[in-house]
């Protein structure tokens, strides 16, 4: 009996160990698998992490080419400013010469009726002289010539002449 018990301890420890065998070998293929799933995962991640580098690339070109557009916008934006200042300056130096030469026309007008007493405002037109402007306001030659400070008989077409009573 005890060579029997032996004998199944041993058929039992044979059978065992073929079931270790067995277990050991799709351990081995479970293994495999996963190794081969997880080196295709590392393909499957690093062709991502390729095209993440790549649209990274891109997109800082991207960004530098707007920084260099709004630069440039920047640029272009204070270009105008200035200009605009410079045009309101021009403006303002041309208004103020108007301005003085307006004043100083207006000094200068011989109708002046305050400083020079009562008269009446004629303006030159074609054909028109100085005699016959003198008979028209029954005034003379003379009188127009001092109310206007005029050194001549000249005088022109849209000229305005001052003719005291």
């Amino acid at each position: 009996m005890l060579s029997r018990m032996i004998c199944l301890g041993w058929l039992i420890g044979l059978l065992s160990g073929c079931q270790t065998v067995e277990q050991a070998q799709q351990a081995e293929a479970r293994r495999q698998v996963e190794q081969r799933y997880a080196a295709e995962r590392v393909l499957r991640l690093q062709g991502e992490l390729d095209v993440m580098s790549a649209e990274q690339v891109e997109l800082r070109r991207e960004l530098e080419q707007l920084r260099m557009e709004v630069r440039g916008a920047t640029v272009a934006a204070q270009t105008a400013q200035e200009q605009a200042r410079q045009a309101e300056a021009q403006q303002a130096t041309v208004v103020s010469k108007v301005q003085t030469l307006l004043k100083k026309e207006l000094a200068s007008t011989p109708v002046d009726r305050a400083a020079r007493g009562s008269g009446y405002e004629h303006v030159v037109e074609s054909g028109h002289t100085l005699s016959a402007i003198a008979v028209a306001y029954g005034s003379t030659v003379k009188a127009i010539q001092e109310a206007n400070q005029l050194s001549s008989d000249n005088i022109y077409i849209g000229q305005k002449l001052f003719i005291p009573e």
